[in-house]
Protein backbone atom coordinates (compact mmCIF):
# COMPACT_ATOMS: atom_id res chain seq x y z
CA UNK A 1 0.00 0.00 0.00
CA UNK A 2 1.16 3.39 -0.72
CA UNK A 3 -0.12 6.62 1.22
CA UNK A 4 -0.16 9.83 0.08
CA UNK A 5 -1.03 13.29 2.27
CA UNK A 6 -2.99 15.34 -0.04
CA UNK A 7 -4.12 18.19 3.13
CA UNK A 8 -3.23 19.23 6.35
CA UNK A 9 -4.55 21.28 9.19
CA UNK A 10 -7.59 20.31 11.28
CA UNK A 11 -8.64 17.94 8.53
CA UNK A 12 -6.05 15.61 6.66
CA UNK A 13 -6.72 13.70 3.43
CA UNK A 14 -5.04 11.10 2.77
CA UNK A 15 -4.87 9.29 -0.38
CA UNK A 16 -4.08 5.38 -0.35
CA UNK A 17 -3.61 3.02 -3.23
CA UNK A 18 -3.35 -0.46 -2.40
CA UNK A 19 -1.49 -3.18 -4.89
CA UNK A 20 -2.78 -6.38 -6.43
CA UNK A 21 -3.29 -8.84 -3.42
CA UNK A 22 -3.50 -6.62 -0.53
CA UNK A 23 -6.18 -6.74 2.15
CA UNK A 24 -8.25 -3.45 2.16
CA UNK A 25 -9.91 -3.74 5.80
CA UNK A 26 -5.82 -4.75 7.65
CA UNK A 27 -4.44 -1.99 5.30
CA UNK A 28 -7.00 0.41 6.68
CA UNK A 29 -6.39 -0.99 10.38
CA UNK A 30 -2.62 -0.58 9.99
CA UNK A 31 -2.87 2.92 8.58
CA UNK A 32 -4.99 4.22 11.12
CA UNK A 33 -2.70 2.86 14.14
CA UNK A 34 0.22 3.89 12.03
CA UNK A 35 -0.95 7.40 11.92
CA UNK A 36 -2.77 7.37 15.41
CA UNK A 37 -5.90 8.14 13.92
CA UNK A 38 -8.84 7.86 16.72
CA UNK A 39 -11.88 8.92 14.40
CA UNK A 40 -11.99 8.88 10.49
CA UNK A 41 -14.26 8.67 7.44
CA UNK A 42 -13.48 7.69 3.90
CA UNK A 43 -14.53 6.80 0.21
CA UNK A 44 -13.25 4.51 -2.19
CA UNK A 45 -13.19 3.47 -5.87
CA UNK A 46 -11.64 0.51 -7.54
CA UNK A 47 -11.05 -3.10 -8.17
CA UNK A 48 -11.32 -6.16 -6.59
CA UNK A 49 -10.30 -9.63 -7.79
CA UNK A 50 -12.92 -11.35 -5.41
CA UNK A 51 -14.85 -10.00 -2.48
CA UNK A 52 -17.48 -11.84 0.09
CA UNK A 53 -20.84 -9.87 -0.03
CA UNK A 54 -22.82 -10.40 3.13
CA UNK A 55 -25.97 -9.42 4.65
CA UNK A 56 -28.06 -10.23 7.55
CA UNK A 57 -30.98 -12.75 7.77
CA UNK A 58 -32.79 -11.25 10.82
CA UNK A 59 -34.65 -14.75 10.90
CA UNK A 60 -31.40 -16.88 11.41
CA UNK A 61 -29.52 -14.03 13.32
CA UNK A 62 -26.46 -14.16 11.07
CA UNK A 63 -24.83 -13.18 8.20
CA UNK A 64 -25.25 -15.27 4.86
CA UNK A 65 -22.16 -14.63 2.78
CA UNK A 66 -22.18 -14.23 -1.11
CA UNK A 67 -18.71 -15.28 -2.87
CA UNK A 68 -18.29 -13.78 -5.75
CA UNK A 69 -15.18 -15.15 -7.62
CA UNK A 70 -14.69 -12.87 -10.77
CA UNK A 71 -13.28 -9.47 -11.06
CA UNK A 72 -15.76 -6.48 -9.61
CA UNK A 73 -15.43 -2.87 -9.97
CA UNK A 74 -16.16 -0.76 -6.74
CA UNK A 75 -17.47 2.42 -7.54
CA UNK A 76 -18.59 3.26 -4.36
CA UNK A 77 -17.43 2.67 -0.85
Amino acid sequence: MDAKLLSRGDERSWCLVFATGDEPIEGLGRFARDQGLRGASFTAIGAFSQATLAFFDWECKEYLKIPVREQVELVSL
